[in-house]
């Protein structure tokens, strides 16, 4: 049941991120440090979506993994 409950959370945020992008086509510039990138508002959001994910991932394997106990003697 709890993992019913997040695979259809997972597919509801799913959904949700895809109409986010695809309402928002235009384009548009953003200043990364000392440069000025034009691209659509879609593929900045997609790109702060996977940055966010992969830092994710990288926090919960620090947290998670760093907890494991030290093998017995």
């Amino acid at each position: 049941m709890k993992h019913k409950l997040k695979l259809g959370l997972a597919g509801v945020l799913a959904v949700l991120m895809i109409v986010l992008v695809l309402q928002n086509t235009e384009v548009v510039q953003t200043r990364l440090l000392f440069m000025t990138v034009e691209m659509p508002r879609a593929a900045l959001l997609l790109v702060t979506l996977l940055v966010g994910v992969v830092i994710g991932m990288i926090v919960a394997a620090r947290i998670f993994g760093g907890a494991k106990a030290p093998p017995a003697q």
